[in-house]
């Protein structure tokens, strides 16, 4: 079976956002943007491009789990340094702040940042682990 690119995908072949199929004039993004939503308000659901506004919600929501995790994962080596600088402390409360701020936004994605940032952990200790194997430094007691 052939791989399927973008461009070869048929979707592609639509035209561009708030272009009608009699004429292919792109508009700009926030004025189709606009546009639908004023449709959208005006109960004019025969005017909305679904097929574009779900891809673009879809973008969304993709956005807002990317900048969950993406905060997560940034804030656990940050914690786990083994000393820390002015500057390690201004990166910490930057990242503790992103991420509550997504998820205050977003309380549905708190269980998401949960699952990140024990991926990160683990992550963070196996890196950190298998550094200190290689340097011949082995753990305290209690530490593994």
């Amino acid at each position: 079976m052939a791989k399927t690119t973008r461009r070869h995908h048929p979707r592609s072949r639509r035209p561009p956002y708030g272009a009608s199929s009699a004429r292919r004039e792109p508009r700009d993004f926030v004025t189709f943007l606009a546009s639908q939503l004023e449709a959208f308000r005006a109960r004019r659901f025969d005017e909305l491009d679904v097929e574009h506004v779900r891809c673009e919600l879809e973008a969304v929501v993709g956005r807002y789990r990317h900048e969950v995790a993406h905060r997560a994962r940034r804030l656990i080596p940050i914690l786990m340094r083994p000393y820390y600088v002015y500057g390690y402390w201004n990166d910490l409360r930057h990242e503790a702040y992103m991420l509550r701020s997504a998820v205050e936004d977003s309380p549905s994605l708190a269980a998401r940042a949960n699952r990140e940032i024990k991926g990160a952990y683990f992550h963070a200790r196996t890196k950190r682990n298998s550094m200190e194997r290689a340097a011949g430094l082995h753990a305290a007691p209690g530490r593994r």
